[in-house]
């Protein structure tokens, strides 16, 4: 099994340099075939914030993120909190780093998030304001 940066899905996606592009394009079709791929749910994460830092449209990182959510051949961490990540994220104006965060909680330990973020709480209804 081979772990996956973000840097080498970065390369994909962007084509901002030729060699590397294709160095890793033609890596993670082999190894996808291979079934040996592994992508942590950081690095989706790390590759949401990357996309809106280079001004990619929300649509479009969504289009890119359940790409490689739904990776044939890739073994994909939190894959099930990623795609109801997603989904938040998708239908709220909020950080995917937010979803994915009230996410996991939920889904792991059927746990509220306890945030001041009052639109990822409206958003979500899977939070709890802090009381001050």
């Amino acid at each position: 099994m081979i772990s996956v940066d973000t840097n080498i899905l970065a390369r994909v996606i962007s084509e901002d340099d030729e060699k590397q592009s294709k160095i890793s394009k033609k890596f993670l079709l082999e190894h996808a075939q291979k079934g040996d791929l592994y992508i942590s749910s950081y690095v989706i994460l790390e590759l949401a914030w990357l996309l809106k830092s280079k001004a990619f449209a929300k649509q479009k990182i969504i289009e890119i993120l359940d790409k490689m959510i739904h990776l044939q051949g890739v073994d994909i961490g939190n894959r099930h909190i990623l795609i109801a990540a997603l989904d938040l994220y998708a239908k709220h104006n909020v950080s995917f780093a937010d979803c994915l965060i009230t996410m996991d909680g939920k889904l792991t330990k059927s746990a509220e998030t306890a945030t001041f973020d009052r639109v990822l709480c409206k958003a979500s209804s899977l939070c709890d304001m802090p009381s001050v």
